[in-house]
């Protein structure tokens, strides 16, 4: 089984688009994290650190150079980021459990807020 590390992130699919197919054409197999979310969710992007693409560890310094030369630098992982990201294994249960907590809040304030109205609108009468 090949170790992936995150090289890079994106903000919306469209730009992962161009740099996974430019990998791709050089035969760098390209694992893509949280892209389908970012589909459906766009604002979700930055609440969720992005769509992350991550390649096979051998191919880490040739899939840099490429994306450097091409105009990617700015997506580029930092070093000691993708350091972290292949040493610490973040659980995909967590994650969805934190956005399912915000989800379940932002759905009570806007119930809350339906009350105020409802609340207004009869008392002001």
């Amino acid at each position: 089984m090949k170790n992936f590390v995150e090289i890079a992130t994106f903000t919306l699919p469209h730009e992962l688009a161009v740099a996974r197919t430019l990998l791709e054409s050089y035969e760098i197999e390209c694992v893509v994290k949280d892209e389908l979310t970012i589909q459906v969710h766009n604002f979700y992007s930055n609440a969720i650190g992005g769509i992350a693409l991550n390649v096979p560890q051998e191919d880490i310094q040739q899939a840099e150079k490429l994306l450097n030369e091409h105009g990617f630098e700015a997506y580029l992982a930092l070093p000691s980021e993708a350091t972290i990201a292949s040493e610490i294994e973040f659980s995909e249960s967590q994650r969805y459990k934190v956005l399912k907590l915000a989800i379940k809040i932002v759905v009570v304030a806007a119930a809350l807020l339906v009350i105020a109205v409802l609340f207004l609108i009869h008392f002001v009468k």
